[in-house]
């Protein structure tokens, strides 16, 4: 069912929530790849550091645990940021109704 004034059947503006988390995953994802590739070549250079902690706070967690956690924050980030992109429709389809509302 489409709202009301809305008879081309394009999708309205996205909220401002939506819009934020999309920025968060797309940030999440970037940053845990970034993690994932330093702690995965830290882990071919220096292999004897993957069960030490990662930091002087906590016993936990060590930096393969972090490699994995990163790994799995990652591929949920992604998966969110498509999902959002994907239910956005196309992008020039708004600006292209509203043209054909101005021309008419």
């Amino acid at each position: 069912m489409l709202p009301a004034g809305n008879k081309s059947g394009e999708r309205g503006a996205r909220s401002a929530g939506v819009s934020l988390v999309q920025a968060v995953a797309e940030t999440a994802a970037v940053l845990g790849t970034a993690l994932v590739i330093y702690l995965s070549l830290n882990a071919v250079t220096h292999p004897y550091t993957l069960p030490l902690q990662l930091s002087h706070l906590w016993p936990w967690p060590s930096e393969g645990t972090a490699r994995v956690i990163a790994l799995g924050v990652c591929l949920a980030a992604v998966a969110v940021a498509r999902y959002l992109r994907a239910t956005a429709g196309p992008a020039g389809r708004a600006a292209a109704a509203a043209e054909d509302d101005d021309a008419g």
